[in-house]
This record gives C-alpha cells, structure tokens and sequence, in this order.
C-alpha cells in the first residue's frame, strides 16, 4: 500500500518535467541578474516586456555624447526610462556648467576687489552680474531637464518618477540616492509605445 501524500492527491510531474525558470530570465528578462542589475555583456537587448508584445527593451549603456544628445531630445519626455549612464553623464556636464560659472563669479569679484581704477572694477562688477544672470537661467533650464530625466532615471529604476518632484520640496536626497539604483524589470510598466526601441 502506497504511502499518502498529506497534501491531497495532487498529480507528480513527470521526472523529466522542465524545470521552473527564475522570473529573471522569462519573458526576456534575460541579461538581469537577482540582485536587480543588468549584464551589458550578454546578449540580452531583446524585448523583457512581459505582455509579451516584445517590443520593450533596457536602456542601453551610452557614452557622454549620447547621453548629452538624447537628454535635450527627449527633454520633456517623462514616460519611458533613462538608464544610469544616461542620467550621470548628464549630471556631471551641469556640474561642469556651474562649476565655471561659480569660478568665473569668484575670479570677476576678486578682480573688482584688486581693481586700480573705477573703470576696471566696473567692469568686473558687470562680468559678475552678468554671470549671476547666466547661473539664474542655468539654474531655470538645469530645473525643467534634470526633472524629466530623473523621473525617467527612477523609473528605470523601477520606482514611480513622480518622486523626483521631491527635489523641489528640500528632500531632493531622496531621488539623488536613488538614482544610484540599477535597472529593474519593473520598469517596463513605464514604456508606452513611443518609448519601444527608442535610442
């Protein structure tokens, strides 16, 4: 006589029944890994979209250029992702933006200061003005492009974008760490179609 199963008369699979895959590789999620991070390396750029129209895919790793070129494109884009590259490359040409101008600030104050003559020190008072202008309108542009392309950074992420509004209410540290976050396949859910295969 058998031995029962305490669990009910549930059927066994068949020993040669195929083994349960890790949600990480179907549906075209291969190439991430458990921890949440994407191997560039394999060959896994195909669609992970799990509705399985395909047509999804990670965010490609990009070098300074691509990333600069496809920030201002898709300036006002807030749907779809922006992978890790695409967001740092960004981030460090507006410190490299403000950091001169903030430099060149100091240096047409310290100019003014050691001035000889009146009209000397006028001049390196209209270059600092001139520059605390530049830096205000920076500041404007550095607001609306750096909101769009970290909302889609943290959607990348696999969070809602809309928490990158947290930068304007003083806890912008929030966003900032997170967008240290690796890709996630949860992400998809923030594709629409314009955002299939864009570059």
């Amino acid at each position: 006589m058998s031995e029962q199963s305490p669990y009910g008369n549930y059927p066994t699979p068949p020993n040669n029944a195929a083994p349960q895959q890790s949600p990480y590789t179907q549906n075209g999620y291969q190439g991430y890994q458990q921890n949440g991070s994407f191997n560039y390396s394999q060959n896994t750029m195909q669609g992970y979209n799990p509705a399985g129209n395909g047509q999804s895919r990670p965010r490609p790793k990009v070098g300074f250029g691509t990333a600069i070129r496809n920030s201002f494109k898709y300036i006002f884009h807030f749907s779809g992702r922006a992978s890790r590259s695409e967001y740092w490359w960004v981030f460090l040409l507006w410190a490299i933006l403000f950091t001169l101008v903030g430099l060149g600030m100091i240096v047409s104050l310290l100019v003014s200061a050691g001035a000889s003559s009146s009209a000397a020190e006028d001049i390196g008072f209209s270059i600092f003005f001139g520059l605390y202008l530049s830096l205000f309108l920076l500041g404007l542009l550095h607001a609306v492009h750096m909101l769009a392309l970290t909302w889609r950074r943290l959607q990348d992420a696999g969070y809602p974008g809309a928490l990158s509004i947290l930068m304007f209410v003083g806890i912008g540290i929030v966003p900032f760490v997170m967008s240290f976050f690796p890709s996630s396949p949860e992400g998809y859910q923030y594709d629409r179609p314009a955002d299939y295969n864009r570059p």
